[in-house]
């Protein structure tokens, strides 16, 4: 994996020296990201920075590539895919807050005028210095070839602070809260908004229900909470600080479920006026960053959000000296980046355009990517050359219809379908398939007779496979007797087809979000990636189980119909035990552990290893098919030979007393070790294709369909 290159400024201070080691350590870009750091300082700050470089070399961070120092801004930001600006003038005694603001505001102002000449093509900038959100407004303004969405105002470390407290008032893990919404400024006059919070996947107010507490001590707190810092230890938050800007960068590049806070451009959203770098929630879904919108916005909430909005107007005013003439305060801010001189004569065959959907824009040269509102951009390595730009879409006055499903209810919904289409369409396709293998593998000794004539072993087969159809000369006679137990296919495909293909997603983003960590520290960040995909296919494939009464009655009526003959669903149930139908649940989940954890695990390496996909659901219908070839030959043949006796063990009548146990040694006793692979080679190559072929349609589908959603939701 390529290194990207991380600028801090203000590296030698207290922030600085905490954010380093984190970053080096892989906690920001991914612990299998290697990383270059370029660090700046003033040329008094070069000493203690000489120092820090040196911790750094003793740490030995494997994921550390080179660590260079510098005062010089165009140095330090040279090819930067990302840049935390860090370093600002503390407040001193007696000085104002507008003098803060106009000696702030300098320094930004170069510093955005040198990374607009050096940074790396859609590099991320975020501001940690205070006043974080107007020193970005200040920066972007002044990088005339940058976008401004490529500018980010840290209010992490507030929303934080919030997360924190709400924690501590309920009693539950920190883990447990999410959108918690800071809105506008990082100040005193910040807002931060529990109207949409949940605690434990409850709305917060229904577990904290303490009103005063929350529209008083609550906001109070968390607004003023810096303030109490210095008081307790004499100097400004720096260990937390540090903490709230790796989340910030990680979220964002990495993705993460819950909301974020960032101080971005005001786009009109939440009557917000244009031209301010204002905090809002935010989603992120990886490698970049949209825009929560259509939160309903009580009176109480918008009488705050305009209070800390006017702080912002006054503190943009303060500084617009140091903003270029051709800035609108009143509009937001747009920039054209014409590069069309850049192209060459063939550019034809080296870039590509895409549709207005940012979720197309996945790869410039350096994997990183920018959210905006354009009518086309076109793409070659390593450059954006954006062709025309628009202003977002106006909202409109009245009641706005409901935005399309976004995060986990557009990944629900996508995988619900995906998996369901997946199972209707195996089950009408391949049905006659399923029959053919079970009852192959179901029949006792040898079908073929040794030396006798060809037809006399086809007309053995043909036995096995039509069995009470074999005497019948009608072609179609034969082809519907393959279709025993349609009912009870129909409720088992399908609801085994949405339960593992729609279901292994979601246990894989909980194993990851809890032990990628650990398991990476064992085998490898490579490596802890398919493993943990392999992992939730043996979980799931574990608690398959629970649709194995369908799965029994299905292959019954393919191998043994007498047993079901002349009786309903219901008098089944009636008459027969549980017991009886949950028959070879051990062996069934003996068998679908080995096989699932096989599945998604060589689809997940054939992903990571040969194709090189980071992100699985970016993989074309090729490269799902592929995939899914090699997880499904995989799985046939590892599970193979307890499917021979799972299915063995349900054909058999519901009054038999035979266990596995005593199958496995009759089996080995009378026919041999190649019994455990009998049929193996007709159902790799009639039964492989049916899974291969769900599998990928499952596959294919839901990823088409979560990019959708993330689409969907980017432009509403």
């Amino acid at each position: 994996m390529p290194p990207l290159t991380v600028a801090v400024t203000g590296a030698a201070g207290q922030i600085g020296y905490a954010l380093l080691m984190r970053i080096a350590s892989g906690e920001m870009l991914g612990k299998d990201q290697p990383v270059r750091l370029q660090l700046i300082e003033t040329k008094q700050g070069m000493a203690p920075l000489k120092g820090v470089m040196m911790e750094l070399e003793d740490g030995a961070f494997p994921l550390l590539e080179s660590v260079k120092g510098t005062s010089d801004l165009e140095e330090g930001f040279g090819d930067a895919n990302f840049s935390l600006l860090v370093g600002a003038m503390p407040r001193k005694q007696g000085m104002e807050r507008s003098d803060l603001l106009s000696a702030n505001a300098a320094i930004f102002a170069d510093q955005g005028k040198a990374l607009s000449a050096a940074a790396a093509p859609g590099s991320r900038v975020l501001i940690v210095g205070n006043p974080a959100n107007t020193n970005a407004l200040v920066a972007a303004a002044n990088a005339p070839d940058m976008l401004p969405e490529q500018f980010m105002a840290m209010t992490r470390l507030d929303q934080s602070r919030a997360e924190g407290m709400l924690a501590e008032k309920a009693g539950v893990d920190v883990k447990d809260v999410d959108r918690v919404i800071i809105w506008g400024n990082h100040s005193a006059t910040q807002y931060p908004d529990l109207s949409h919070a949940r605690i434990g996947g409850k709305w917060a107010k229904d577990v904290i229900k303490d009103e005063k507490w929350l529209t008083g001590d609550f906001v109070s707190r968390v607004q003023k909470r810096g303030a109490e810092v210095i008081a307790a230890r004499g100097a400004s938050s720096a260990a937390s600080a540090a903490s709230a800007a790796i989340d910030n960068i990680r979220d964002v590049h990495l993705g993460s479920e819950k909301w974020q806070s960032i101080g971005v451009l005001s786009d009109g959203s939440y009557g917000i006026g244009g031209g301010l770098w204002y905090s809002v929630p935010c989603a992120c879904p990886g490698l970049h960053y949209t825009r929560v919108k259509g939160l309903p916005i009580d009176e109480y909430s918008a009488k705050m959000m305009n209070t800390t909005e006017a702080e912002l107007v006054a503190e943009r005013d303060s500084v617009r000296h140091l903003l270029p003439s051709s800035y609108d305060a009143g509009v937001p801010l747009q920039k054209l980046v014409d590069l069309k001189d850049a192209w060459t004569a063939n550019d034809s065959a080296r870039s590509r355009t895409v549709g207005y959907s940012t979720a197309e824009l996945r790869y410039t040269g350096r994997k990183l990517i920018l959210p905006f509102h354009h009518q086309g951009v076109r793409l070659f390595p390593g450059v954006l050359v954006y062709t025309a730009m628009s202003p977002p879409p106006p909202e409109s006055d009245g009641a706005s219809p409901p935005p399309p499903p976004s995060g986990k209810a557009g990944k629900r919904t996508a995988r619900l379908f995906g998996s369901s289409l997946a199972g209707v369409i195996e089950l009408f396709g391949f049905h006659p398939v399923d029959t053919v293998a079970k009852r192959l593998m179901n029949e006792p000794g040898q079908i073929r007779v040794p030396g006798a004539p060809m037809s006399v072993s086809v007309d053995a087969y043909s036995r096995v496979i039509f069995r009470d159809a074999h005497a019948s000369s009608s072609a179609l006679v034969k082809y519907t007797s393959l279709f025993p137990g349609l009912s009870f296919a129909a409720g088992y495909k399908i609801a085994q087809r949405v339960y593992k293909f729609g279901g292994q997603p979601v246990v894989t983003e909980a194993l990851t979000r809890r032990y990628q960590g650990a398991v990476g520290s064992v085998v490898g960040e490579s490596r802890a990636k398919p493993l943990l995909h392999a992992s939730a296919g043996a979980l799931i494939g574990v608690g398959e189980i629970v649709l194995l009464p369908l799965d029994v009655l299905k292959i019954k009526s393919q191998n043994n119909p007498e047993a079901l003959r002349g009786r309903g669903l219901v008098s089944i149930l009636r008459q027969e035990s549980l017991c009886g139908l949950y028959r070879g649940a051990g062996w069934t989940a003996a068998r679908n552990a080995p096989g699932s954890f096989s599945l998604f695990g060589a689809s997940a390496l054939v992903k990571e290893r040969v194709f090189g996909l980071e992100r699985y659901n970016d993989a074309t219908f090729g490269q799902n098919f592929v995939a899914s070839v090699a997880g499904g030959v995989a799985s046939i043949t590892v599970a193979s030979p307890l499917d021979v006796i799972k299915t063995r063990l349900q054909t058999r009548d519901f009054s038999s007393t035979v266990t596995g146990g005593q199958l496995l040694r009759d089996l080995v006793r009378h026919e041999g070790p190649s019994a455990f692979f009998k049929g193996l080679v007709p159902k790799l190559l009639v039964v492989g294709p049916k899974l291969v072929f769900s599998f990928t349609i499952a596959q294919h589908t839901i990823a088409t369909l979560e990019r959708w959603f993330e689409a969907s939701s980017d432009s509403a």
